[in-house]
C-alpha cells in the first residue's frame, strides 16, 4: 500500500526536525541610524575565542558569508597569525595595512551547559519460573528496560560588533544566542552564519 502525501510530509518534517539539533535566536541591540545607508566593502573579521580551531572556523564562516555579497573580508587569523591576544595596536596596524573599512569583532557573552537524563520507563515483564525473587536466571523477560537516555546541551551567547574604521565608532550589534544537543562545532557554524546573514539583510556589506 502507498503511503498517502500527508504521511509522506510528516515523515520528511520529522527526519529534517530530527536532523536539525541547533537553535539560534538573533537580537539586534545596536543600529546607528547614521550608518544605515553606509555599505563596507572591505571588512577584518575577528573572534575572541582561547581554541584556535574554533576561532578559526567561526572566521572563516563569517568571511565566506561576507564575501558572498561582493564585499571583500579576511580573517583576522591569517592576518597575525595562530591565537594571540587581540590587541588594539595590532588591530589598527592591519587597519591600515590592509585598507579595512570596518572590522566585525566577536565575543562570547555567556556560555551554559545543561544535562539532562531521562529515565526510562520500568516496563520489564517477568514471568517466574521458580526460585528467588532476585534469582536473574531464573526469569524470562519479555521486555527489558531501555538505557538512561543522557542529553549533554550547550548554549553559547555571543555578541557581534560592527566598527566603522574612519570613525573608529560602533555601528551596529547583535546577540547571538544558540544552542545544540549534540556539537559545539554546529553551534560555531550556525551562529558565524548568522551573523553573516545579518549583516547582509542590514545591507551593511557588499561592493560600494
Amino acid at each position: 500500500m502507498n503511503a498517502s502525501p500527508i504521511k509522506l510530509l510528516l515523515a520528511g518534517a520529522i527526519i529534517l526536525s530530527a536532523c536539525s539539533t541547533t537553535s539560534t535566536k538573533v537580537t539586534k541591540i545596536l543600529d546607528d541610524p547614521d550608518y544605515r545607508k553606509a555599505r563596507f566593502s572591505n571588512v577584518l573579521v575577528i573572534t575572541v575565542a582561547a581554541d584556535y580551531n574554533r576561532r578559526a572556523q567561526f572566521e572563516r564562516t563569517v568571511v565566506s558569508g561576507i564575501r558572498k555579497t561582493g564585499a571583500e573580508a579576511t580573517a583576522y587569523y591569517t592576518v597575525v597569525g595562530h591565537n594571540p591576544p587581540v590587541s588594539s595596536s595590532d588591530i589598527m596596524n592591519a587597519v591600515r595595512a590592509r585598507n579595512f573599512d570596518a572590522v566585525v569583532f566577536t565575543r562570547v557573552k555567556d556560555r551554559t551547559e545543561e544535562i539532562n537524563v531521562k529515565d526510562a520507563t520500568p516496563d520489564a515483564q517477568a514471568t517466574a519460573i521458580g526460585g528467588n525473587l532476585f534469582d536473574l536466571f531464573r526469569y524470562d523477560y519479555k521486555e527489558y528496560n531501555e538505557p538512561e537516555n543522557i542529553r549533554l546541551s550547550t548554549t553559547v551567547v555571543l555578541i557581534s560588533q560592527l566598527y566603522a574604521t574612519a570613525d573608529k565608532k560602533n555601528v551596529w550589534a547583535i546577540e547571538i544566542k544558540s544552542s545544540d544537543r549534540e556539537s559545539i562545532d554546529n553551534i560555531v557554524e550556525s551562529a558565524a552564519t548568522a551573523v553573516a546573514k545579518q549583516l547582509a539583510r542590514d545591507k551593511l556589506v557588499g561592493p560600494k
